[in-house]
This record gives structure tokens, sequence and C-alpha cells, in this order.
């Protein structure tokens, strides 16, 4: 949670910190601790959201996609239909991070306008400010930034999920080893996810932190006028490392529903099979 709070300081304030240490540094300093977990509750309504719908989306388009591949070419198609389920998947998820994502940037950027308010309170303060749209104003940033995020993420967790297993079958035989790779596939995956989708979280928050005034096609003037490509990627380390440990830990916590549920193959190539 600290993590994103600088990554999203340094996205609508910037010049104003070196980095995300010093950024880190600088709001603990000038704001109190307090500070480093602004919109927690929003982002913790958003995560349990996405978390709740993307993955069995995911689980649900991959098996109705690979429904209508003959046996004979699944090999084949198999990388595409990891891509597309998982962007599917994604759509919907947006329908309700977009609200959260709106709601926690402006509490980030602009902390005193929410100060005391709590989750609810800030929220009527943004519908009685902006009107209800306001909660949507990024939704297209948003959409185009979680569908990269998740094909690429869902693409790199299970071919590198694949590779290890098929590198070392005994680590699918018990639960541990499932899970370890559970935490490095999603650690990478995460890591690789962010970079690629960089550009559209910069605008979304520019997009949020301008209260939806300037649009898509403002705030990505705004973003090039102030570092060209650079701005586009400013703060993406702080990113990268919140969304690997984040992603990293949901296909860890999947993974361990899954073996509460008993499902069965040993790989984690995220095919269902629920015993009902």
């Amino acid at each position: 949670m600290p993590i994103d709070v600088v990554k999203t300081r340094l996205q609508t304030d910037p010049g104003r910190y070196a980095g995300v240490v010093d950024g880190g540094r600088a709001i603990l300093r000038e704001e109190g601790p307090g500070a480093l977990f602004l919109g927690a509750e929003a982002t913790l309504a958003g995560y349990c959201w996405y978390g709740l719908t993307v993955y069995p989306g995911y689980e649900f388009w991959s098996r109705t996609l690979n429904g209508l591949v003959a046996p004979a070419a699944a090999a084949e198609f198999h990388a595409a239909v990891v891509l597309l389920a998982g962007a599917l998947a994604t759509v919907l998820a947006c329908v309700g991070v977009c609200p959260a994502e709106a709601l926690r940037i402006r509490v980030v950027a602009d902390p005193a306008r929410f100060a005391g308010l709590g989750l609810a309170g800030s929220a009527r303060r943004v519908a009685d400010d902006e009107g209800a749209d306001a909660f949507y104003a990024g939704f297209r940033p948003l959409v185009i930034r979680q569908v990269i995020f998740g094909m690429v993420k869902f693409f790199f967790f299970d071919s590198l999920a694949d590779a290890i297993f098929e590198a070392a079958p005994a680590l699918a035989d018990g639960a541990g080893g499932r899970l370890a790779v559970s935490l490095v596939a999603g650690l990478v995956a995460g890591t690789a996810s962010s970079l690629v989708s960089q550009p559209a979280d910069a605008v979304l928050s520019r997009i949020n932190a301008d209260r939806g005034d300037l649009g898509v096609a403002g705030a990505v003037e705004a973003i090039w006028g102030e570092g060209h490509v650079r701005g586009f990627y400013r703060g993406a380390g702080a990113r990268c490392a919140w969304s690997g440990l984040v992603i990293s830990g949901q296909f860890a916590i999947y993974d361990a529903l899954k073996s509460l549920l008993s499902v069965a193959g040993p790989d984690l190539t995220l095919f269902l099979d629920v015993a009902l």
C-alpha cells in the first residue's frame, strides 16, 4: 500500500519527488505515517472485487474457449486462448475496479479534501462535487491498462508455471511445491504486466487527479509535455514492486483455494475440475 501511494504521487505531482525512496521519505516526514496508507479502503475494495471476478472469469473463459478448439489443435491455440481469456475476464472486473481506483487516486492526490471522511464519505464527496459519472471518467484507460495487464499476467504465469513443472515435475506432487511455483510465477507475471501497462496507468492517474477534466487526449498531452516517453513511466519501479507482490500473493491464495476445492490435475494452467 505505501508503495502504491508513492507511485500515485509521482504520477499526479511530477517533479515534487526525486524518486520512489525520496517520495516515501518526504511523505513520511511532511504528512506522517498515516499518509502512506491513504486510500487504503478504496484499494482493498478494488482488489477484493478484482480477485472475486477476474480469476473465476478467467476459468470460465479459458474452459469455454478451449471447448471451441479441436483437441488436436489445443497446443497450437494455447497462447491465444490464454491471452483472450485473460482479456475477457478483465473487462468485467473493470466495472467494479474503476470507481475504487477513481476514489483512491483522488484521496492520495488531494488528502485534505477527504480528511476524516472514510470510504463512504469520500465517495459521497466525489458524487456531490463532480457527479456520479466521475467514478467512470477514467474507464477507457483503466480497461486498456487492465486488459493489457491481465493478458500479460496470465500469459506469463501460465507459460512460466508450465516451464517450471516441465523442468521439475516433482514440484507438482505436493501443495508446498505448487505454492512455491505460484509465488515465483506470480511475481514475474506481476512485474512484466506492470511494465507493459504502465502508460495507461499514468493516463488513468492523471485523469482522476484532475477530476476527469482533461479526458484521455488531454492527459496524454499533459504527460508527454512533462517528460515525453519517460513521463508515462514515472513511478514504474514502485508499481512493479507493488504489483509483483500482490499478483504473487493472489495466485498463491488462488492455488490454495483450488486445493481446498479438490481441483484435479497436477499443473497450474488454471483449468478447474471442481467436484460439485
